[in-house]
């Protein structure tokens, strides 16, 4: 992938492996919910989406907001 990349073509790499992503990618665009998050070269696109993770861990489960789903099975713990 790294040898194709370089080769001077476009390639289009979807991945949550953030470790491949960063050893592979020069810019990453982050979509959430089909919606552009950030544009941007790869240290500032993980370095933002870890905080963001990071971030909503600290929020009660019970008590998030961005969750969807039927409802069938909910996680509050």
């Amino acid at each position: 992938m790294s040898d194709v990349a370089h080769e001077g073509r476009t390639v289009l790499y979807v991945s949550h492996n953030l470790a491949s992503v960063q050893q592979l990618c020069r810019r990453v665009i982050w979509l959430s919910s089909g919606l552009l998050e950030m544009d941007a070269n790869t240290p500032v696109v993980i370095s933002s989406y870890l905080y963001r993770a990071d971030r909503l861990a600290d929020i009660d489960i019970a008590k998030r907001q961005d969750r969807t789903g039927k409802g069938d099975v909910r996680l509050i713990g």
